[in-house]
């Protein structure tokens, strides 16, 4: 069987992993209530406030009901209406903004629009929505950057943070990578698989040493990594790493049949160490390394799919025990869901540099609430909530697990919160935990980030 016969097939979806009506409509505000909610918390830049009118757009994008004008019009009609709001909102802005968001608002109609009925077999709804929405935010403010080279008026678009334009750099070059390495796996092209891929990064590492004014690979070891500061931090999460892999190895070797529960929560709690070590030593190096960890795995999942017989097969060596029912499809996710969960409300944070509380929202919810519920449900379980396979005893445990879980992260990062809040939070994310059909990983986190930040804007933490 060739290669592009292969991932046709892979290619092919009978339907959505799990079809859900609701929370579908709630999931269509969970990035931008969080980006705007943010905005209201903390004091913000001009480039993330714009952030918040591109995520606009693609609410607007995403609401079914709005589609009754042609895909061509529509979209450049969206795009105007958000760009005059821009320009109210911030007097600054571009006029240049408009043909970006209709460029990307016509393709979002066609091209992710093919894309999602192919790849649903991996998603539910809920989970299509928030990617695309989370992808496509990402991708039309890194293009605006990128363009701002040659556009001045389009630099306002722009973080005056040098890692974070670096990481917008990195997103807008892996996003054309993947496409031409799926693109040439189409066509049954397995070297120019590999050929896009060096390409891309060949590219992305001369576009790198123009930003920075510096050699890249010298600039990331010397003024990023082995610092002074950071090199404990460095050795603690290189033996983590390495007891990680060894697991994996061990379950690899010895494991008769895909992982239990127990086994596959392990990876929730490894990384417990490391969040909590990096939210309270150095966030701002968090934050850069979850983000190109997100590139490697991103990249090691296109390969897995365009080059099922020889990179692949590696990556599956590790990946294949720990799979779940979540992972039948086209797209392996749960391991992606994971990193960005834990990661995701440091990353929408106008302010990386003051810690907050709800920068540990994916350790609370995922690491330690989601483990608790699946642990304590498995082993002590009995009692099955209504419609659904989720126990409360599970779910008991949950709120338990979280509620001390957040004390402690309260005084070890010595951050100001509600203990009453923190309690009412816990509830509402296990009882989400419980009853949603969603992928808890992408789902929690959101919720409880945003759940906080309201309690913030009405002085309640």
């Amino acid at each position: 069987m060739t290669i592009r016969s292969k991932v046709k097939k892979k290619f092919t979806g009978d339907g959505w992993r799990i079809s859900a009506d609701c929370p579908y409509c709630f999931c269509l505000f969970l990035i931008i209530g969080n980006i705007l909610f943010n905005i209201l918390v903390t004091s913000s830049s001009a480039a993330y406030r714009i952030s918040l009118l591109i995520a606009i757009n693609f609410l607007l994008v995403s609401i079914s009901k709005f589609n009754f004008l042609q895909p061509v019009i529509q979209s450049f009609i969206i795009g105007l209406i958000v760009t005059i709001g821009a320009k109210f909102y911030i007097n600054e802005s571009s006029w240049f903004i408009c043909p970006v968001l209709w460029a990307f608002n016509y393709i979002s109609y066609y091209r992710f629009g093919s894309w999602g009925r192919q790849f649903r077999n991996s998603f539910t709804p809920c989970e299509m929505l928030i990617v695309t929405q989370g992808a496509l935010i990402c991708l039309t403010q890194s293009t605006l950057c990128e363009l701002g080279s040659f556009v001045p008026a389009l630099s306002l678009s722009c973080s005056n943070d040098l890692t974070t334009r670096v990481l917008q750099l990195l997103f807008f070059g892996l996003t054309i990578t993947v496409i031409l390495m799926s693109y040439s796996a189409r066509n049954d092209n397995l070297a120019m698989v590999y050929t896009s891929l060096v390409t891309g990064l060949l590219v992305m590492y001369s576009r790198l040493a123009v930003i920075i004014n510096k050699e890249p690979l010298t600039w990331l070891f010397l003024d990023v990594f082995f610092t002074h500061s950071r090199i404990h931090l460095f050795e603690l999460w290189a033996c983590l790493f390495i007891f990680t892999i060894f697991f994996c190895v061990i379950v690899e070797a010895f494991a008769d049949n895909a992982a239990n529960t127990v086994i596959r929560k392990f990876f929730h709690l490894i990384v417990i160490p490391v969040y909590a070590s990096g939210l309270k030593y150095d966030p701002p190096m968090l934050y850069f390394l979850s983000c190109c960890l997100l590139w490697i795995l991103i990249v090691l999942e296109t390969l897995r799919i365009t080059d099922p017989e020889n990179g692949g097969k590696a990556i599956v060596f590790f990946m294949e025990r720990f799979k779940n029912d979540n992972d039948r499809g086209f797209i392996t996710l749960t391991h992606i869901y994971l990193l960005i969960g834990l990661s995701l409300s440091l990353w929408i944070s106008p302010n990386i540099d003051k810690i907050s509380f709800n920068f540990a929202s994916g350790m609370i919810t995922v690491a330690v609430g989601d483990t608790a519920a699946a642990i304590i449900g498995s082993r002590f379980g009995k009692h099955k909530w209504l419609n659904s396979n989720k126990s409360i005893e599970g779910t008991l445990g949950s709120i338990l697990c979280q509620i001390i879980a957040s004390i402690l992260i309260k005084f070890y990062l010595k951050v100001s919160t509600n203990i009453l809040v923190i309690t009412i939070l816990s509830i509402i994310s296990s009882i989400i935990e419980a009853k949603t059909i969603q992928i808890d990983n992408l789902i929690l986190p959101l919720y409880f980030n945003l759940l906080w930040l309201i309690a913030a804007v009405f002085k309640l933490i």
